[in-house]
């Protein structure tokens, strides 16, 4: 196309060296014709649109075109396909994983309810059910996962001795009621789990003088070996007569008024899974089997037979598994004297979930089961009592790696579960003297791997009273500090505004202020357990106390191939519980850092909890930088809880 020479409307504005250059141009300069009025940058409006039909047909029967399209198809195919079949290789090739579902138990608390003086619903001066499903929200809040009412039968004063297995005991409430609680305790993903005394009655249970007296009466011949009969036999802490004759019977020691039952007659077995398929059906979740030790006994009576002990113990959880079906029924038990082997043993073959350690127990201030020669070595003791328990409780790996253990039965898993009292103890704060004491000593059992099994009252220092047969179950404190003891329990003619306490909030409102300080710390520390990797899943390591009253403990994440190889957080537990000040020095927590004094400890932390009189010197969230810092301060009496992170891993 030629193009002329046109006038464009340059403008008269421009230099006569520009005009010159334009009007003497050789070349031809071709422009699309402008749009407006040539003041605008206007892009051309003819673009170069898509292929179009004739243009795709042309590429479509084009060999080159049809060997690059065959060469990028099977590129991407074959690396597809190939991608495939790698990631299938590797899932095969990789372990399997087991998938297994943590016990419910090991990451709960579990609460001892003494049924009478929980919690009084009508102001009977006797607590009931009711009391305890208005306190409900109160136990989810402070972490329980499973409440364990004892009694609930019908028993003597004592509550060991049954009267009669399938009814209610005494003013607690009704049947009715009690559905009631489970339904409710189970919206709220609480557990219900009840004493059941296996084989100790009371002489009012109309079985004994049955079974004295059946040879004369034809219609008890049924009952006639329900218990253990002797004649020509020296009486003795666990022999009597019956009734001033010859016939004697065996019964707990010192208590004649609790006559043992004849476990290996097929008829008392039979009658007692009667009662506990009742139980069962009422829909608990587990069964405290109390005073297991005389279930099956020496001829004279005096000591217990284990192996026959966890042979009737395994028959009674086939018993309950087939009652239940698909979802299990939790058992355990505690005895006061059991060696670390008996442990095992009722675990393994008794098929129990738990063995409570009751070790700890003993301990009190003015006692000598630790050290013949420091009556109030209450920390000393609390460590030596733990770490022993701690190197029996150690994980099967742990343990198995060790040349310690060389006996299949040795290793055996046996759960550790922490207990400080119960109804048939004096209180903590009681034993030891102090309700701080006792406070630091719940806060350890909360740090410890393993279950708390916790005695109601315990979450607020709770001593017992200055009077009565069982001082240990007084009332629970929900109004005032110290139970006013001129009335049985707390209720509207105690004056103690107990009908009138708001549950509203799930926590009680009228505590004394030392009990909500320690209420508080109980709380951060419940709290903490719900999260916290390393109080899950962690390890333990305890140091050996210093100059007798104080100690360090620590829970840790670790890889187990290189010990050294530390991750997440640390929890500490520092205390102090002597009348001086201690300093302690978090280095001793790992020998590793004995071996490695060269390299620093680079690490920091804040405080998650405290006791109450470490409130004003370490404060909760306070920080404390062991860079810089290498030792923790404790005044008399104090104890804290650290979460560190970030060491020298």
């Amino acid at each position: 196309m030629k193009c002329g020479r046109k006038d464009y409307g340059i403008s008269t504005t421009k230099s006569d060296s520009y005009i010159f250059a334009i009007e003497n141009n050789s070349i031809p300069i071709c422009f699309e014709p402008l749009a407006g009025d040539g003041r605008k940058l206007l892009i051309p409006q003819t673009r170069r649109g898509p292929l179009n039909l004739d243009e795709i047909n042309a590429c479509r029967s084009d060999p080159k075109w049809k060997i690059r399209r065959c060469f990028f198809y099977s590129v991407f195919w074959f690396g597809w396909i190939f991608s495939l079949l790698i990631a299938i290789l590797l899932t095969i090739s990789q372990p399997k994983c087991e998938f297994t579902i943590r016990e419910w138990w090991k990451d709960s608390i579990i609460y001892e309810i003494w049924t009478l003086s929980f919690s009084d619903s009508n102001s009977d001066g006797i607590g009931d059910f009711i009391g305890i499903i208005q306190k409900l929200d109160y136990l989810r809040r402070i972490g329980v996962g499973a409440i364990f009412l004892r009694p609930i039968m019908r028993v003597e004063s004592s509550g060991i001795g049954v009267i009669e297995y399938k009814e209610m005991a005494s003013k607690i409430g009704t049947f009715e009621q009690f559905n009631e609680l489970i339904m409710k305790a189970h919206k709220k993903g609480i557990r219900v789990l009840i004493d059941f005394p296996l084989v100790l009655t009371s002489i009012a249970n109309p079985w004994f003088d049955r079974s004295a007296l059946a040879s004369k009466h034809p219609e008890d011949a049924n009952f006639a070996d329900f218990y253990i009969w002797r004649r020509g036999i020296p009486n003795s802490e666990f022999i009597s007569e019956y009734c001033g004759s010859t016939l004697k019977y065996f019964h707990a020691r010192g208590r004649p008024d609790l006559p043992v039952l004849h476990w290996t007659n097929k008829n008392v077995s039979d009658t007692i899974k009667t009662a506990l398929s009742f139980w069962i059906n009422k829909g608990i979740d587990g069964f405290h089997f109390s005073s297991i030790e005389y279930l099956a006994r020496s001829e004279d009576g005096k000591n217990p037979n284990w192996e026959d002990i966890a042979k009737i113990l395994h028959s009674l959880r086939i018993f309950v598994d087939d009652e239940k079906g698909s979802e299990k029924i939790f058992l355990f038990a505690s005895h006061a004297h059991l060696s670390e082997a008996s442990k095992r043993l009722l675990i393994k073959d008794a098929s129990l979930n738990l063995i409570v350690n009751t070790e700890l127990q003993n301990l009190a201030s003015g006692n000598l089961i630790c050290s013949k020669t420091n009556k109030n070595n209450i920390g000393e003791c609390a460590n030596e009592i733990i770490a022993d328990l701690l190197m029996f409780h150690k994980k099967d790996d742990e343990m198995s790696a060790t040349s310690l253990v060389e006996k299949e039965e040795d290793r055996v898993k046996v759960w550790p579960v922490w207990s400080f009292g119960n109804a048939f103890t004096p209180r903590l704060a009681s034993r030891v003297g102090s309700r701080i004491i006792a406070e630091m000593l719940i806060q350890l059992i909360l740090i410890l791997p393993g279950t708390p099994l916790l005695y109601f009252g315990e979450e607020i220092g709770q001593k017992d009273l200055s009077r009565g047969k069982f001082p240990q179950r007084g009332p629970f404190g929900w109004s005032i500090d110290e139970i006013k003891e001129e009335k049985p329990f707390f209720s509207s003619t105690n004056n103690t505004n107990f009908n009138t306490t708001s549950i509203k909030s799930s926590k009680p409102k009228k505590f004394s202020q030392i009990s909500q300080t320690i209420f508080r710390n109980f709380l951060r520390l419940t709290n903490l357990r719900k999260y916290s990797h390393s109080l899950l899943k962690g390890n333990v390591y305890i140091t050996k106390s210093m100059e007798h009253d104080a100690f360090l403990l620590c829970r840790y994440l670790n890889n187990k191939e290189n010990e050294r190889k530390f991750y997440g957080e640390i929890t500490i537990f520092a205390a102090n519980f002597g009348s001086i000040t201690r300093i302690l020095p978090p280095s001793q927590l790992f020998p590793l850092f004995q071996k490695h004094k060269n390299e620093k400890i680079k690490w920091h932390g804040r405080v998650v909890s405290n006791s109450i009189n470490s409130v004003l010197d370490y404060p909760i969230n306070s920080f404390l930088d062991f860079t810089t810092k290498k030792s923790i301060r404790l005044g008399p009496m104090q104890s804290i809880v650290i979460q560190a992170f970030n060491g020298y891993f």
